[in-house]
């Protein structure tokens, strides 16, 4: 049999006859001589497990900066410069990385509404082999077969329908598709119909919600739809993920760092390969899933971190007509500034808890639909975020982004805020990490104008160690709502405040203690990197909205790392590879006071 069963052909196009004869097999589908024989070619329909520790760690040999890392290493060592330094820093970042995916990984397998796991398609299949119906593994389904659906099945393959009843219709909502899509068998659509339209096809992750039919298996395992859309590493994807960090440390390099000699300009694209590694949207999966679980035990459930997103953003409330009695919370209307509409629908438990009509309005941005009834479902597929509670039927529960316990609204009061605090968390981690990006460019091109060459292993550690640690303290900070603003994107002002403050003070400091003297240079660089790394540490603690005695993670992280820092410096062991001198008492205040200059340039921010 040739490749004819891919997913990516149009077996929605064509009619019967054509599919049967593209997979070369019949209406009464295949013998069991015939399908034994196809399995050996095809092999056996089994579907990718949750991944493990190990299968993240295994990934690692795909991405295309490891492998160009390890490789100027072993030049770097052969050459006698700190090779072995910045391969191990290379395995911190890696083992940082590694830790952060499985973690969510972890998270998304524990999360009440993970729809892919908790839907995952049924161990076995109804066949017809030898004009016999049976029931077979499902992982012994081949390209070819005739199966058997009906309500509550999850088919573990793509299939192209032969017969189906008038009520037939299946839940698409694990593909990304809409709610309930209806299904027929005598229909041939357009080449280019979506996937979400193409209604003579079920595929594998969804389910039966009403009615039965027959359709032939077009594709199994990796040849699913539903398997297509999954990420698979790639050695030359990782080559273009990493083709633009790669080419800004090569030019930095090559214009500013040539003239010092071929090691140094290696070990300078080195360590800002390795530094510009940071898996930030790892980090902000990982505070989105945190926000899931943390709703969870409330018994709140979110679909998917886009709705964590949504549901910071809603700006009003449409409650469609229905037999439940909603709870109002008027928090929603004088804390959260929600506007409501359609009022009319609303049946309200506690007359304290009344809506003023007038800040009604029929025309908002992003308004949160309420829908407890299957005639709903057209509505709350297209809203810009959906909700439902428990009460309501299952196809409408599947289909909705949030899901309350009840009728309810204050469970809804809970979930705006907590949301808008994590859009709020994910902006200041934002607005931290580009601070130190762009401050470090600054540096970067003075140094380089000034003749006064940086030094890769200052780089390494703020960039690959100091700057990881820090953002795990975003990460855990406490839910702990401070604020029922939506929350808006990071702005230029305090990006160009932020920075003004973290590089002017580093540079004003070396200009103050070098004044063109060659003997205070290494003073003057290293009085300016700890102003520059301990100002990282200063802009994290003002970028924190909880006490840090509520948030010890960002404690214990910037008082370790100025610790160690500070260790570091005056034992003077890496002072060869750090290019560091130890610093006096005086130095040491002089550098604190410089540090606190974002501290408070964010204090002034936030008072205006």
């Amino acid at each position: 049999m040739s490749c004819a069963h891919r997913s990516d052909l149009p077996w929605h196009y064509w009619d019967i006859n054509q599919v049967v004869a593209k997979l070369e097999t019949t209406e009464q589908g295949l013998s069991y001589a015939i399908a034994r024989k196809r399995l050996k070619e095809v092999g056996r329909n089994l579907f990718p497990k949750d991944p493990k520790l190990s299968d993240l760690l295994r990934e690692t040999s795909y991405d295309a900066r490891v492998l160009a890392v390890v490789l100027a290493v072993m030049v770097l060592q052969w050459a006698g410069e700190l090779g072995w330094l910045v391969f191990l820093t290379l395995l911190f970042n890696i083992a940082f990385e590694v830790g952060i995916r499985h973690w969510v990984c972890q998270l998304q397998q524990r999360a009440s509404l993970a729809r892919r796991h908790r839907h995952r398609p049924d161990p076995t299949a109804i066949v017809l082999r030898d004009q016999q119906w049976m029931e077979i593994s499902s992982r012994l389904l081949v390209p070819g077969d005739l199966v058997f659906v009906q309500t509550g099945d999850h088919p573990p393959a793509d299939v192209r329908l032969v017969s189906a009843s008038p009520d037939l219709c299946a839940d698409e909502t694990m593909l990304g598709n809409s709610a309930i899509a209806h299904k027929q068998a005598n229909t041939t659509l357009e080449v280019a119909t979506p996937h979400s339209q193409r209604s003579n096809m079920i595929y594998a992750g969804s389910t039966i919600t009403s009615g039965y039919g027959t359709g032939l298996v077009v594709g199994t395992a990796q040849d699913t739809y539903w398997q297509s859309q999954r990420e698979k590493p790639r050695f030359w994807k990782g080559i273009r993920k990493e083709s633009l960090t790669v080419g800004v440390a090569v030019l930095l390099s090559g214009i500013f760092a040539l003239p010092k000699g071929w090691s140094y300009s290696l070990l300078l694209v080195t360590a800002l390969v390795v530094a510009g590694a940071l898996p930030r949207p790892w980090l902000e999966q990982l505070i989105k899933y945190l926000g899931i679980k943390h709703l969870a035990h409330q018994r709140i459930e979110v679909s998917d971190p886009h709705g964590i997103t949504r549901l910071g953003r809603v700006d009003s409330l449409e409650i469609l007509p229905s037999q439940t009695a909603i709870k109002l919370d008027h928090r929603l209307f004088a804390e959260l500034k929600l506007q409501l509409i359609t009022p009319q629908y609303l049946e309200v438990v506690e007359p304290e808890n009344a809506v003023d009509e007038d800040r009604a309005q029929t025309t908002t941005q992003a308004p949160a639909v309420y829908g407890s009834e299957i005639a709903d479902l057209e509505h709350l597929s297209s809203a810009f975020l959906s909700f439902s509670d428990r009460r309501s039927p299952v196809p409408v529960q599947r289909s909705v982004d949030l899901l309350l316990p009840r009728p309810d609204l204050s469970y809804l009061y809970s979930a705006i805020t907590v949301c808008r605090h994590l859009g709020d968390r994910l902006n200041r981690l934002q607005l931290f990490l580009a601070t130190y990006h762009l401050g470090l460019l600054v540096l970067i091109t003075t140094g380089a104008v000034a003749n006064v060459p940086l030094v890769p292993m200052q780089i390494l550690w703020i960039g690959a160690i100091a700057l990881p640690i820090l953002c795990c303290s975003f990460v855990l900070e406490p839910f702990i709502p401070a604020t029922t603003k939506p929350p808006r994107s990071v702005g230029w002002l305090p990006l160009a405040i932020a920075t003004l403050a973290t590089s002017g003070s580093t540079l004003a400091l070396f200009i103050l203690k070098y004044q063109g003297e060659p003997e205070a240079l290494v003073s003057a660089r290293t009085m300016a990197f700890s102003t520059f790394f301990l100002s990282q540490c200063f802009h994290a603690l003002a970028l924190n909205r909880t006490s840090l005695l509520e948030h010890w993670v960002m404690l214990l992280s910037v008082a370790g790392l100025a610790t160690l820092y500070v260790l570091m410096i005056q034992w003077s062991v890496f002072a060869d590879a750090m290019g560091t001198v130890p610093l006096s008492t005086a130095d040491w205040l002089i550098v604190s006071f410089a540090s606190t200059s974002v501290l408070w340039a964010q204090e002034i921010m936030r008072q205006t």
